[in-house]
């Protein structure tokens, strides 16, 4: 009788044990799922930070969640975008023009341009024509200490063989 009551209690105890290391284990799942959503709040919000503007407001900000110096204006009808930087003899906030090479001439009474951030780094800055499709991606001459969007060529179409 010793033998099965030995036993018996065993068995008991290791039920027992496997009981209680679910319910940790269930604890620890329902922690991280709550950190998950947690990031994948952060990540939506640190993907780009802009403003709502009206659907025919003629000016937008836009800024990087990754690195703060990443402060555009963007006009929405001409494609003019400034740079948000420090005044040189200042100690306060000034806009930069930053150019836009090969612009298009537009005479437009409606918004027609976009930036697009990814949020993973300042070359993935895109100024966009909502209306012809034209595309420029930001660059940095680190030595001249300049920005500027370039335009991206249409891609090369190759003869099918």
């Amino acid at each position: 009788m010793r033998i099965q009551t030995s036993r018996t209690s065993r068995m008991k105890s290791r039920f027992a044990a496997m009981w209680h290391a679910m319910l940790l284990a269930l604890e620890l799942l329902f922690v991280v799922v709550g950190e998950v959503d947690a990031d994948d709040d952060a990540v939506a919000i640190n993907v780009q930070t802009q403003t709502q503007p009206p659907t025919d407001a003629q000016f937008e900000i836009i800024q990087s969640s990754i690195k703060m110096a990443a402060t555009f204006r963007l006009n929405r009808y001409t494609g003019a975008v400034h740079l948000l930087v420090r005044c040189e003899k200042a100690s306060r906030l000034c806009w930069e023009n930053v150019k836009v090479l090969h612009a298009l001439s537009v005479d437009t009474k409606s918004p027609r341009f976009q930036i697009s951030m990814s949020g993973i780094a300042a070359k993935g800055t895109f100024l966009v024509d909502t209306l012809t499709g034209a595309v420029w991606q930001l660059f940095e001459d680190k030595d001249a200490g300049d920005v500027f969007f370039d335009l991206i060529g249409e891609p090369i179409h190759r003869a099918k063989k």
